[in-house]
């Protein structure tokens, strides 16, 4: 290889790792905005299930949170159709 192409590859190095880290850096915020949407959506379930069971079994009854699942990621794929 040429010593003069070098620089140049050194250069497109350089754009490849800037390009990755702002990828890593986009994925992590998506994530982070994906588990807080998750939260959210379990708490709020959750405390519609305690409403609901305390009108119907008095208020020391509780689900397991662990009990409700949502796949958040079904929901998305599923609405590109």
């Amino acid at each position: 290889m040429c010593p003069a192409a070098l620089p140049n590859l050194k250069e497109l190095y350089d754009q490849l790792f800037e390009k990755e880290r702002e990828h890593q850096v986009a994925c992590i915020e998506y994530d982070r905005k994906i588990t807080e949407v998750r939260d959210d959506l379990y708490k709020r379930i959750h405390e519609e299930i305690d409403t609901s069971n305390s009108s119907f079994y008095g208020p020391s009854s509780t689900i397991s949170r662990r009990n409700v699942r949502v796949d958040v990621f079904h929901a998305e794929s599923s609405s590109v159709g």
